[in-house]
């Protein structure tokens, strides 16, 4: 849950100065509280050289995998990511 997150610096989610306040509305209830994915970036571009092409799988949802294969062999390639059995 989002209440024993605890950030890179080693401090606690919770402690700092989050613009968001909802994350910390039923901190107490498995189903109703937030939960934080670490995301570990393997790379990056700037916003205007983000990566597309018509037909990518898109989703709003923060977290998701990603089942689509020809977005999969897109990203892999385009962030020169190895492709990974944990992965799929």
């Amino acid at each position: 849950m989002a209440r024993e997150y605890i950030v890179a610096s080693g401090a606690a989610l919770f402690d700092q100065p989050l613009k968001g306040l909802t994350i910390r509305e039923n901190p107490n209830d498995e189903e109703r509280a937030e939960y934080v994915v670490a995301v570990d970036w393997k790379n990056t571009v700037d916003l205007g050289d983000a990566r597309k092409f018509p037909g990518i799988f898109a989703i709003q949802q923060v977290t998701c995998k990603i089942y689509d294969a020809k977005t999969v062999e897109y990203l892999r390639k385009a962030f020169a990511v190895a492709s990974n059995s944990s992965d799929t």
